[in-house]
This record gives structure tokens, sequence and C-alpha cells, in this order.
């Protein structure tokens, strides 16, 4: 059995492992860069107004003093002339903003005269100029890596001229829901059954990342049921399975895996809940085996799968409790919990559980506790690491 530490950084280890594909850029949206971006340009390439107004020298300018308005320039125009004493431009946002002056007055602090003079009636503080380069120079590395693609990254990308770019391969991803005792949420229940909550959870939760997801159904706990899905499965890029992985004598799916020459990582880790998480790998293939229990279940989807999905890591957040928390076991354990920013700090407060099976207990969760091994309590007002939900 290996550590809730080691289970992670093995993941992590085998994360690079997963395919690359160039796509483009309007396609990339959630997906994993798997390239440093570098700017081939200042942006902005040029000296740009802020907002409509004037563009002026500021040694000309005083309240109430009145300029001549040699020009229009608009976004795209290109002016050639120089401006003069006492003279200004009149400017719309995002044009180039000439040399010769190094202000531009908002519109609304001036009044329109006649015979192309405009009166400046107040002079604010900022000079309401973009300069070349202030947000990115040549040559800077603008994107690293393993960066998750969200909708500044594609203006940026787009901004920067990258049309193609390489990515995380779109994942092909398929789900096994184990269990005699299991039948689909629309069935009626007859007597010792459950209905299947782990598959729509399981599903939802790898959609909402961007994985391409296919179900392939509940399978019985006998060898020729199982080994025949997890056929199946093993022909797409992860294989994920929800029960039969722990040491019960109907918990075949380990040995199955085996049979099916699935290597094992790991298998068991001193968590709570979430003892009996496998993880291992053909060829060809990523398999998790996470526990049954619902409460297990979302865990692992959180702090295991989607972490190795995405290509980032899990990281702690230091959040104050805001309520006592007792654990009794000497494991890790993990709690689902409510997380909230006051004054630019998190405070958490757990959510109740009666058990791993308890997911509607889970209701509103954002976020997990990583209560380690050696604490066994903690009280209200204390510093304790959490694990986003997102």
């Amino acid at each position: 059995m290996i550590t809730f530490n080691q289970a992670l950084e093995i993941i992590h280890n085998h994360k690079n492992n997963l395919k690359i594909e160039t796509i483009n850029l309007m396609e990339a949206f959630g997906r994993i860069l798997k390239e440093d971006i570098y700017a081939d340009i200042d942006i902005p390439s040029f000296n740009k107004s802020a907002m409509d107004g004037y563009a002026v020298r500021s040694k000309d300018i005083s309240p109430n003093c009145t300029l001549k308005v040699i020009e229009t320039v608009r976004a795209g125009d290109v002016t050639q002339k120089e401006v003069g004493k006492n003279e200004c431009i009149k400017i719309m946002t995002g044009a180039i903003v000439p040399s010769s002056v190094d202000m531009v007055i908002m519109v609304e602090d001036t009044e329109e005269l006649n015979n192309n003079q405009v009166k400046i009636n107040k002079i604010g503080k900022n000079k309401n100029i973009c300069l070349q380069g202030e947000n990115m120079k040549s040559g800077a590395l603008v994107i690293k890596k393993n960066t998750l693609i969200d909708a500044a990254s594609i203006a940026t990308l787009a901004s920067l001229g990258k049309v193609k770019i390489r990515v995380n391969k779109l994942l092909k991803i398929t789900v096994i829901i184990t269990g005699n005792e299991i039948v689909e949420p629309k069935e009626l229940l007859a007597e010792g059954q459950l209905r299947n909550s782990n598959g729509p959870m399981t599903i939802s939760l790898l959609k909402n990342i961007g994985a391409k997801v296919e179900y392939l159904g509940i399978a019985k706990d006998i060898n020729s049921s199982l080994d025949s899905l997890i056929k199946k499965g093993l022909k797409s890029d992860i294989l994920i399975l929800s029960g039969g992985v722990s040491v019960g004598e109907y918990d075949l799916v380990p040995d199955i895996l085996k049979n099916n020459n699935v290597e094992t990582l790991f298998h068991h880790v001193y968590i709570k809940p979430g003892k009996p998480l496998f993880f291992g790998k053909t060829n060809e293939t990523f398999v998790f085996g996470m526990p049954g229990n619902p409460v297990a279940t979302l865990t692992a989807i959180h702090l295991f799968i989607k972490p190795f999905i995405k290509e980032v890591s899990a990281d702690l957040i230091k959040a104050t409790l805001t309520k006592k928390i007792i654990k009794k076991s000497n494991k890790v354990e993990i709690m689902p919990a409510v997380a909230k920013i006051i004054d630019g700090k998190y405070f958490v407060h757990p959510l109740k559980t009666n058990s791993s099976a308890n997911i509607s207990g889970c209701m509103g969760y954002n976020c997990f506790i990583i209560v380690p091994s050696d604490i066994n309590e903690k009280n209200s007002g204390d510093f304790i690491d959490i694990v986003l939900g997102e």
C-alpha cells in the first residue's frame, strides 16, 4: 500500500505519456497546451489610444485652454502629420498615437468649438495611452506548456498569429460500472438492488473537462461479463471502472486486468475514502479502478483522475476551518467541503457525510479537505489544506 503523496507522484510521472496532436486554434478551448508560446511581436505593436479623445502635447495644455484640431485619426489609420504647439489630433480608441504627442484627453473632458477648435475642460492624471509592448514584448514567453487553454488563452494565441497549436489529444475514455446489485436509474428496484449513481456522476464529470466518453454499461460480478467489457474498454485511451477493485471474493477486476496485460502501477492507497484505488496501464491505455462507494468515486475522480487527464497538479491551498473536524483513522482523510473567499482568504466548511455511500451529503461541494495521516483533529480557526473541486 502506498501513501497519498506517492499515488499523486506516480500519476504525475505518467501524465506526460498522453498523446499530442496539432489542431486549429478555434478547436483548442479546454485542451492542454503542449508547447511553449513566445511572442513574435510587441503587443500592442504601437503606442495606441486607450479611448476616444484628443491626442495632445502635455506641455501645451492647461484647464480651459483651446487647441486647434488638425486631423481626425480612426483605428487603423496612419497619420503623417506632426502635432505642433497648441495643436491636437482627434483620435479614436485603438488608433496609433503619433510620436509628437504624449497624452490623450478623454472626449468627455472636452468641448468642441467652431473652426476646428476644442476646449480642454479637465486634465486627468492618466495619459490614456497603451504603450508599445506593455502587454508583452517580442520574444517573451507568453503561455507555458501544459497550460489549460481558456477563452483568454484563445484570444492571446490569436493575437500572436498562432492558428495551429500542439495540444493534448482529445482522449477517448470508457466507463464501466460493476456489481450484481447495480441496475440503471430507470429500473424498478428489486430487493437488495441499488440504482447506478456512479455512472452518471462519472460521465458528467469527465464530459465537463472535454473528454469523449463512452459508457459500456454495468458488468456483473462474473469473469466472462467483466472480461468482455474490459477488453472493449482497453481499446480506448483511458479505461475507468467503478467497483470490484478491493479484496473481497467477488472483487474480480484486478485479476481480470492482469490477465489482459494491464501493468499495475499502484493498487491500494492509504486514504479514506478510496483505499482500494487502482492505477495501471498497457502499451496504449491507462486504467483507473475506483471503489464502488459514491463518495470514494467522487474524490477519486477529482483528486486523481481529473488531474491526470488535464495534466495538472491537484494543488493544495491553505484555508481556515469554520468547524471542528475529527477523524478516527491514521489514513489521509479526504472530506468534501464548501470553500468561500472572504477578503482574499479561503475559509472552508466540511460537509456531513455519514459514510462513503452518502453521496447526497456532498451536494454543494466545491472542494476537498485533506487531513494528513498524523492529525486526528483540527479546530475551527485552524489552517487546513484543501483541493478545489473545479
